[in-house]
């Protein structure tokens, strides 16, 4: 079974209340510039704003990780049962040309999932890293470091998926 992902959204009416509570935070130069980029990419008016709406984002995705998660792993698991179809079909002498088009097609497809899937885990193994205990300089260290593996396994999945898919 498939999950949908859903997220919780809040009664925006009631966040429309007079700001009260004073939060002053202190942030590196890096990460206001992480701030600021966001804010003027989606033209969020203030920094308040700013970092209000990246809080929300990251509540959202914090609360549904495991809806993604458990919906991630079922989709794998039909994934790799198409997977041994198309090779069972592929490994056959005689298909034809409109079954050589469905097992390309049905190729893509798998590719195409392995690439979303892959950048839906690697977001999703950095934003937990921020949920363990430590000094949040080793923490963002180990999220660049996983950051840079993802990458580059994304990177070799999108290379991949534009290789030759015909049969030969």
């Amino acid at each position: 079974m498939v999950v949908l992902f859903v997220p919780i959204f809040w009664d925006w009416a009631t966040m429309v209340k007079p700001r009260e509570n004073r939060v002053p935070i202190m942030m590196s130069d890096e990460e206001l510039k992480l701030v600021d980029d966001w804010r003027f990419k989606n033209r969020v008016a203030t920094r308040s704003e700013a970092v209000r709406r990246l809080l929300q984002i990251g509540t959202i995705f914090d609360n549904n990780k495991i809806d993604v998660g458990t919906s991630l792993v079922d989709l794998h698991a039909k994934t790799r049962v198409l997977t041994e179809k198309i090779s069972v079909i592929g490994n056959q002498e005689n298909i034809t040309s409109a079954e050589g088009d469905v097992l390309v097609a049905a190729t893509e497809v798998v590719m195409s999932y392995a690439i979303i899937a892959s950048v839906i885990k690697n977001i999703t193994s950095i934003a937990n890293n921020f949920s363990v205990e430590g000094d949040l300089a080793e923490i963002i260290t180990e999220a660049k470091k996983l950051e840079g593996k993802y990458k580059e396994h994304y990177l070799n999945l999108v290379k991949l998926s534009k290789e030759d898919t015909s049969l030969d």
